[in-house]
């Protein structure tokens, strides 16, 4: 069974160069820019999305990059960019969507789960108890920054018995997209694997960029340096087409978007 995948732009900010490369200490004062990025899956009469892109209200989002990192840190994200206009382009309602696949349990992933009434919440069971139950001593981020607040309001109550929990190890979420926990950059951080006819497209968060994966550069924003590597070993052994949800590169090697 296999599926079309395309990649959506839905915002982009700027971070520092040592958030991406691991100890790049050459690089201290340089920024780059990275993308915010859905993607839609279809197939076998399925749509899929992996992540709903940021809020529309993303300001406390920005505010919070702007006043602990800098200002360049900022969030943009256009009219263009946003999730319903953004899916229009490609036919496809807010009804229509089936899944929502999040990778990582951050705002800019599910800032928009409310809109689509009928789509299960697909996450992983790691990143979901470390939201709600976090380990002693684990690092926490404000709630806001997890989900905004009417969209954990959605979650723990209109869409409750929609919610899907994922194992860590290899899991089928339909047959033709399996999944497996990463951690690295985050708890929540999974991978997804989906079958097309020019082979397996693999999506994840815990490479920003190309270079994490292809030069074995481990990200510099990581919570386990031994996830980061493992994660990907294991991915270029799966093979295929790497697919980063951050880097606007994505975009010069599958232009419009079309990844398969």
């Amino acid at each position: 069974m296999t599926y079309s995948v395309d990649i959506i732009q839905a915002g982009r900010t700027q971070v520092p160069t040592i958030e991406i490369n691991w100890m790049d200490i050459d690089h201290l004062d340089r920024w780059e820019e990275i993308v915010f990025s859905m993607v839609l899956i279809r197939g076998q009469g399925k749509t899929i999305l992996i992540n709903s892109g940021p809020p529309a209200d993303y300001k406390k989002l920005s505010d919070f990059w702007v006043e602990n990192v800098h200002a360049n840190h900022a969030l943009q994200v256009s009219e263009d960019e946003q999730p319903l206009r953004a899916l229009e382009r490609y036919g496809v309602k807010p009804e229509d969507v089936d899944y929502v696949l999040v990778t990582p349990l951050t705002t800019y992933a599910t800032g928009n789960l409310n809109l689509f009434p009928n789509a299960k919440i697909v996450l992983g069971r790691k990143g979901w108890v470390d939201f709600l139950a976090p380990e002693p001593y684990v690092h926490r981020l404000p709630k806001h920054i997890y989900m905004a607040d009417p969209i954990f309001d959605y979650v723990m109550n209109e869409a409750f018995g929609r919610i899907v929990l994922l194992e860590d190890e290899d899991s089928e979420v339909l047959p033709g997209i399996a999944s497996f926990f990463t951690g690295s950059h985050h708890r929540s951080s999974m991978a997804y694997v989906v079958d097309t006819d020019q082979g397996k497209v693999i999506i994840s968060d815990c490479y920003f960029k190309y270079r994490n994966i292809e030069q074995n550069i481990p990200l510099g924003i990581n919570e386990s340096m031994e996830e980061t590597l493992r994660s990907y070993d294991k991915i270029r052994k799966i093979g295929g087409i790497v697919l980063p949800l951050y880097d606007p590169e994505a975009f010069v090697r599958h232009p419009g978007g079309k990844v398969v």
